[in-house]
Formats: structure tokens, C-alpha cells, sequence
């Protein structure tokens, strides 16, 4: 298409989003908590977390105490249902690259260049650490051009996954990025991408598997897995709604997918976080904060962000997520209480911090993995 075609094209394809938009039914609220599966009384408690839960399908949330004990609350969705976790993926990626820092595969200060050799373009010497924890200068999404713009745009209207670069496109694109020789913090989905990649390269290995052989099976989680493709997508896989009540299609991201592919159930989700919590998951030193962030207080470890709690009395960490068509959030607190919240419905769940106490609501919601929405994702 060309610039002179690609305008107009736009234009309309905005237009007659608006119309559509202006046309979808009213959005549903979450039944009443009498109506959901397991604990009634933290259903009431989510209920009112995220103010009735306006726009919601269904949702699954999971309370992890202290010693272990779990509460969970499901509005159409039970303990196996099948979420798309969104960015929630990257906190999966950081722990493979701890691992793999533990297995003396790579170090932190593993650069690009050594990864990719000459592919690596402008990005020669970015490291993995810097990667891991958004301060490598790369640009949110990889550079894709007018064309690349044109295709995101109209995926992304059509509700379809809108992450369809190839691999070859993603190395291609860091001879086409400047990166400034001290960069600020920039959440960078593209990056976390290279930071999958790499790992790949290093150890021989797909990501699909890496994360299965390292953390998903030797903690038992049998339900979660990165479909990369289509094809690779579960029997029956669901897929969810957009903000608008719309259908979505299901999103793998392709060899995007460390970023944001995986996908999981809440039984899962809660054995990972309990192990993540304890220590005790392959990888979870990714979740000791190393770096200042981007607000005040607030440090980066490898993905996982931590951020004091509203009460003064210790800290929250955490990360969230969003797909086209599904919503997600996970965190845990100094003191040991933990929360899963996953919904399929982008619309997000971080509010369900508060269920941790401590007013533990800040820096949460403010996940998105949609390329038409240019905020933070995280």
C-alpha cells in the first residue's frame, strides 16, 4: 500500500470503527456472588475490588495465604478454565533467564551482539539484564514501517492477533532502532521478545519448550503452555472478548510470544505463584528488585515490578496483562499474601490487589499488550 493509499485506508477503517463501536450492546456486569463457584464471601470481596465487575464474562480469582492455604471465587469460570495471561508472560521469560544465568548459560551483562553476532544492527550492545528489565532504549514494538502500521492497525480493528512478525522481521528491525547511549526506562514488549529469542539461541532450544522442560513441568502445571501459532493452540481453546463486548481471536504472538503468549488456567497459575512467592520456582530470583523504574519508589527486578504499598508497611509484586481479549493479574506482598486474577475480557483486573490488603493498588492497571494502545504495558 502506498503512502498515498494508506491514509484514507486508515481513515475509513477508523470511521467505521466508530460505527461499530457506537453500535455494541451495552456491557454486562458479574453476577451476583451467590452466583459464582467457590468462596462466596471473596467473590463479594471481588465484586467490589472492581466495582461490580462492569463488562466482565468470566473471571477467576485465587487468594494465596501465607501458609499456603488458597480461596478461590469464579464468575463462569472454574479452577481449569483457559485464560490467555497476557503480559503476565514476561514475568515467565525473566524467570527462564534467571534460570539460564543459574545454569551459567548466559550472564547478565550477555549482550546482542555476542547472541546474534552482526544481526543484532544498533543493538550490539544492549545485555540481557537490560532486556530483562526494560532499559535496554528498544522502542515498545519492534519497527515495522507505514505497511507494518497499516497491517497492525487493520489486524487489530478486525480483532484478530495483531503480533504477525517473523523472526528474521524482529532482528531485522534493530538496524533500523537508535538507541540512546544512557536510555530511560521504556516498557518494551519488542524486547522482551529479543530476551526470548536469545534464549532460545543460546540454549538450542524453542521457547515452547524451554518453558515446559524448566519451569511449567517441574512444578506439575499440566494446563499451561505457549501455543506460538495457531496450530499450536489446544483442542476447544476459548478466546475471549474485547473491552467492547466484542469476540476477539485468539493471540499467540509468534516468535513474539515471550512477551505475551502463554496461556493458563488458575490452578495452574496459583501452584506458580505460590512457588514464586516461596522462592522455590525454577528462576524466581527474577523477582528481587535490581533497578529504579519509572515512578517514584518503584524498582524493577527482571520484569517483576515491586512497588511500596499504599499503607506504608511493605511492598507489592507484581505484574499484569491484556490481550485482545482477556485480562490478567499476579502478585504477592512481602508479608506472603498472593493474588491471581484472570479474566476473558480486556478490560483489567489489577484492582484485585486490594484483596491483598494494604491498599495495595498502586502501579497495577495499567497493563496492555494492544499495539493501537501506545501507554505503558505492563
Amino acid at each position: 500500500m502506498s503512502p498515498r493509499t494508506l491514509v484514507p485506508a486508515i481513515a475509513a477503517m477508523a470511521a467505521l470503527a466508530l460505527v461499530l463501536t457506537a453500535l455494541t450492546p451495552f456491557p454486562r456486569s458479574l453476577p451476583a456472588a451467590d452466583a459464582a463457584t467457590g468462596d462466596a464471601e471473596l467473590a463479594e470481596e471481588v465484586r467490589t475490588a472492581l466495582d461490580g465487575g462492569r463488562g466482565h464474562h468470566a473471571l477467576a480469582v485465587t487468594r494465596i495465604h501465607p501458609d499456603g492455604s488458597t480461596e478461590f471465587a469464579g464468575f463462569d469460570a472454574d479452577e481449569r478454565t483457559e485464560f490467555e495471561i497476557g503480559s503476565v508472560s514476561k514475568t515467565f521469560t525473566s524467570m527462564l533467564f534467571a534460570d539460564a544465568v543459574e545454569r551459567r548459560e548466559v550472564t547478565p551483562e550477555t549482550t546482542l551482539g555476542a547472541v546474534f553476532g552482526e544481526r543484532a544492527g544498533n543493538a550490539q550492545e544492549v545485555t540481557l539484564d537490560a532486556l530483562a528489565s526494560h532499559r535496554s532504549g528498544l522502542p515498545r514494538l519492534a519497527p515495522s514501517g507505514a505497511a507494518g502500521f497499516a497491517r497492525t492497525f487493520l489486524l487489530t480493528f478486525l480483532r484478530l492477533d495483531p503480533y504477525v512478525e517473523t523472526r528474521e522481521g524482529l532482528l531485522d528491525g534493530l538496524s533500523a532502532v537508535e538507541i540512546d547511549a544512557e536510555p530511560e526506562p521504556l516498557y518494551s514488549n519488542y524486547g522482551t521478545a529479543l530476551l526470548g529469542m536469545a534464549l532460545e539461541e543460546v540454549t538450542g532450544t524453542a521457547y515452547a519448550d524451554l518453558l515446559r522442560d524448566r519451569i511449567t513441568a517441574p512444578l506439575g502445571m499440566d494446563d499451561t503452555y505457549a501455543p506460538i501459532t495457531e496450530d499450536g493452540l489446544a483442542p476447544g481453546a476459548p478466546t475471549g472478548y474485547t473491552a467492547a463486548d466484542l469476540r476477539s481471536g485468539a493471540w499467540t504472538l509468534g516468535p513474539e510470544a515471550p512477551a505475551g503468549g502463554i496461556r493458563s488456567t488458575p490452578h495452574d497459575m496459583a501452584i506458580w505463584l505460590t512457588a514464586v512467592r516461596d522462592g522455590s520456582a525454577p528462576g524466581a530470583a527474577a523477582t528481587e528488585p535490581r533497578h529504579p523504574f519509572e515512578e517514584p519508589g518503584e524498582e524493577i527486578g527482571w520484569a517483576w515490578i515491586t512497588n511500596p504499598l499504599e499503607s506504608g508497611e511493605g511492598t507489592l509484586t507484581a505484574h499484569s496483562g491484556m490481550t485482545g481479549g482477556y485480562a490478567s493479574f499476579v502478585g504477592f506482598t512481602d508479608s506472603g499474601d498472593a493474588v491471581v486474577a484472570l479474566a476473558n475480557t480486556a478490560l483489567a483486573v489489577g484492582g484485585t490487589a486490594a484483596l491483598l490488603g494494604g491498599s495495595a493498588t498502586q502501579g497495577t492497571d495499567t497493563a496492555d499488550d494492544a499495539p493501537a494502545n501506545e501507554g505503558a504495558d505492563r
